[in-house]
């Protein structure tokens, strides 16, 4: 009699949950923002379809993860080789020794790249608990699917 009692008792506590109510390890988001022209709304359905194929689970009114895909123009430092680099000096007044190869110092140059930026914040946090940068190379998709596949699975929690 007493463990009818009891799943009488579970039942009625699980049907008393509200509707919104999930499991804790579940994952439900809302996109923030979406990038590049969504006039059409398609690349925000894109980036939906890329979601619920990983697990994720929308749910605009009361999510537990607030998703921000951004892209922006990032400037690099990077070596700049389009010359050798070696030189060679004779001579005692020579700046780096009385002679002999040496190496030059290198010389470096500004680059401009995009880069997709994905940010995960937590509802009812200010700051991002995850985020991630993928460079631009050939399509905005495959870079954004690349941060997809990166983004925490939503049953595993991340360590702060």
């Amino acid at each position: 009699m007493k463990p009818l009692k009891l799943i009488v008792g579970l039942l009625l506590a699980v049907s008393a949950a509200p509707v919104h109510a999930a499991l804790p390890l579940s994952a439900r988001y809302a996109i923030d923002c979406v990038p590049g022209d969504n006039a059409a709304g398609t690349m925000a359905e894109w980036l939906r379809t890329r979601l619920t194929l990983r697990g994720f689970e929308e749910d605009a009114a009361h999510p537990t993860l607030r998703l921000c895909f951004r892209v922006r123009d990032a400037e690099r430092v990077v070596p700049d080789y389009s010359g050798f680099g070696i030189g060679v000096g004779f001579g005692h007044r020579w700046r780096h020794g009385f002679g002999g190869a040496f190496w030059d110092v290198p010389v470096y140059r500004v680059e401009l790249a995009r880069e997709a930026i994905l940010s995960a914040t937590r509802a009812g946090e200010p700051a991002a608990y995850w985020e991630d940068r993928e460079p631009v190379n050939a399509s905005l998709e495959a870079a954004l699917r690349r941060l997809i596949e990166r983004l925490p699975a939503p049953h595993t929690e991340t360590p702060p």
